[in-house]
């Protein structure tokens, strides 16, 4: 590989007022004398604001927005300037993808070329598109998991423990399944005839490798390599649905899936695919995001401050419009400490877990001990991360190959937990925005009176994340005995059932029926009741034998039960 002396045209950069960093753009130099490079400009042209009138949001990313944002339609969404692209691809670079957040180009092109770029007055900053290194996760085949608790309403097979240990199972069974959210998962690729998947509602995909809608295995190298089989294991552990086998925590949100990470060995990942999937994601209505991505190449511990990682930077402009944004924080934490942190990069957490208004998630055991793996804080400028834990060892999954025998080490496997956590609590509150979700996971968790680097602020709990409110405490979890919702009878039913609640004072009360994977059947009940005892009959001559779950609210009481219609 050649390396370049770049001092000849370091005066003309310096001139121009573009930000060069030569010694990294030296040594990313490819065999082919190309070099991949962001090229960052100082504005977006003229009439951004006309341009602006231009632009139409998707309807999911408008309500989304809304919650945030006074003007919905913002800087962001205003295309680099066509002119300044014409001008780049006139020096013979080849232009591989545009970010309207960043308002750059990622690009290949020769040193040649980039001295006549740096020269444009129109550039800001010309920096290497940064590598991925993939942190090891190892899978243990035929591993068994008890469940500590058998009065869940769903059997969740294999994921028990992953779903009890964050009280999933508890909001489960008033009826959030974090249906109404929509996620962007981005991963390696998704196989998606996997009966794990068989329920699942997949809005769109896109491949950022191949430039196409399959983000499963294509071509023989992708097969050969087992492209898809990560992707595939972390979807499943987010929204499988095969009762008493396994059971993800947001198996009814809906799905946007970009396959944007090669497997193959000996290719380096870079951070413009995973910028093209965020903006592409937000675009296409995402509420919640999971990455199990970790960009270490060109950048050290020092970097880690929130501000300096493209993935980083572009993890904060998703979160300010809006996206709840979820990634692991790396699987460093047995390596040691860098001697010099502006040298390198090892036991911290790594770009994007760095960003301000990210979850970054580390992993914990079965028995909610920090796995050895699991990256550590803090951030270079001194935030404590890693935000939250969840299980990350033996993590129960689809094995890509046919059946679940596949369980993961890795905080790969913790992050889309907690992303299915949030997709659910956002299920439950639809009006709060990705920073309450995230205030109200973290604040809420084994920890958060006494936070450090190692659990950041402890293992989620779901249940009391539900409860949590913005003046500083939790309500309650247990259930007054002012309201009571009865045994229904009978139970099993055909084709009616009768159901019954207590009301010891004045109270609004909601009863409403939900099938198995939380869509409403039917609301039975609406209304303000009066003290005593009011019984309800549902009758359901219209619908199919199976398994319903009666819903019932009054204040901040939730109750349900499972009844079951036999024909």
């Amino acid at each position: 590989m050649r390396r370049y002396f770049i001092i000849s045209f370091l005066a003309a950069c310096i001139t121009a007022g573009a930000d060069v960093d030569f010694q990294k753009l030296n040594e990313a130099v490819r065999e082919d004398d190309q070099i991949h490079t962001w090229i960052m400009f100082k504005d977006k042209g003229p009439n951004v604001n006309a341009r602006k009138q231009n632009v139409t949001l998707n309807s999911k990313t408008l309500e989304r927005r809304k919650k945030l944002l006074s003007e919905p339609v913002t800087w962001y969404d205003v295309s680099v300037y066509q002119e300044y692209i014409n001008r780049i691809i006139s020096v013979g670079a080849e232009v591989r993808r545009e970010s309207k957040w960043l308002n750059a180009l990622s690009v290949f092109a020769s040193m040649e070329q980039i001295q006549k770029i740096a020269a444009m007055n129109f550039v800001k900053r010309i920096q290497p598109v940064a590598k991925l290194r993939r942190g090891k996760h190892k899978t243990i085949n035929n591993m068994t998991y008890t469940g500590r608790r058998n009065s869940s309403l769903m059997d969740y097979g294999l994921a028990q423990t992953q779903i009890e240990m964050m009280n999933c199972d508890l909001v489960h069974d008033i009826g959030y399944f974090g249906q109404g959210v929509r996620i962007l998962v981005i991963d390696t690729g998704f196989d998606l005839t996997h009966e794990a998947f068989d329920s699942l509602h997949v809005i769109d995909q896109w491949d950022f490798i191949n430039d196409d809608n399959n983000t499963a295995n294509e071509t023989e190298s992708e097969i050969h390599d087992n492209q898809h089989n990560h992707g595939t294991s972390i979807l499943s552990i987010i929204g499988a649905y095969v009762p008493g086998t396994l059971i993800g925590p947001a198996f009814s949100s809906e799905y946007l899936l970009a396959k944007t990470e090669i497997v193959a060995e000996e290719i380096q990942q870079e951070e413009d695919n995973y910028i093209a999937a965020l903006e592409w994601g937000e675009a296409n209505g995402a509420d919640v995001v999971n990455s199990s991505l970790g960009y270490l190449d060109w950048y050290s511990y020092c970097d880690m401050d929130g501000n300096t990682a493209i993935t980083t930077i572009g993890v904060d402009i998703a979160a300010n419009l809006g996206l709840t944004c979820v990634t692991s924080a790396g699987n460093w934490g047995n390596e040691e400490p860098p001697e010099d942190p502006c040298e390198s990069l090892s036991y911290y957490i790594s770009a994007p877990a760095d960003a301000d208004s990210v979850i970054a998630v580390g992993a914990v055991s079965a028995d909610s001990l920090l796995a050895y793996f699991s990256s550590r804080g803090p951030s270079y400028d001194g935030r404590i991360k890693p935000e939250v834990c969840a299980l990350g060892v033996g993590v129960a999954a689809a094995n890509p190959a046919g059946g679940y025998s596949v369980f993961y080490n890795g905080t790969s496997a913790s992050s889309p937990l907690v992303a299915g956590a949030a997709a659910v609590l956002l299920s439950a509150n639809p009006q709060w925005t990705n920073m309450e979700i995230r205030e109200a996971l973290m604040m809420t968790a084994s920890q958060a009176d006494i936070p450090n680097n190692d659990y950041g602020y402890g293992l989620v709990n779901i249940w009391s994340a539900l409860f949590y409110n913005y003046s500083g405490s939790t309500i309650t979890t247990q259930h007054p005995a002012s309201f009571s919702l009865h045994t229904a009878y009978p139970n099993p039913f055909n084709p009616a059932v009768t159901l019954a609640v207590s009301v010891a004072r004045l109270s609004m009360v909601n009863i409403t029926i939900l099938d198995i994977k939380g869509r409403l059947i039917t609301t039975i009940c609406n209304e303000v009741l009066d003290i005593g005892n009011h019984q309800f009959v549902w009758d359901a001559t219209t619908q199919t034998n199976g398994i319903y779950i009666v819903r019932s609210t009054a204040g901040q009481t939730a109750l349900s039960q499972k009844i079951t219609l036999i024909k």
